[in-house]
């Protein structure tokens, strides 16, 4: 039987976390990760580790998401007052142009 490096060691020596480790392997389950640390000769991760750390994850995703959300969505615009219409101007006759007066023929 092969001695098989511990994950805390092998977690320090490579300088990953179990997240970038799991993303970077690409195992969706706690048995894909049990074999692949079998198959590279390390002792997996407990259980408890993996979950809590997926915990986390799933809850730092969420508050990632909750602020992209407030950042992105814009405040509602306050209502703008209604201004009052500007008055209207009182219709002024058009000035008439004079009709030039015939001169009355006076009586010589």
């Amino acid at each position: 039987m092969k001695i098989r490096v511990k994950w805390e060691n092998y977690k320090s020596r490579r300088g990953v976390s179990i997240l970038g480790w799991l993303r970077e392997e690409k195992v969706k389950t706690y048995s894909d990760i049990v074999n692949k640390c079998h198959s590279l000769g390390v002792e997996p991760p407990s259980e408890e580790e993996v979950r809590v750390s997926l915990d986390l994850r799933s809850k730092e995703k969420a508050d990632e998401h909750y602020e992209r959300v407030i950042k992105t969505t814009p405040a509602a615009p306050s209502p703008k007052p209604k201004s009052k219409p500007a008055p209207k101007k009182k219709a002024q006759p058009k000035a008439r142009a004079k009709k030039p007066v015939a001169k009355k023929a006076q009586d010589k």
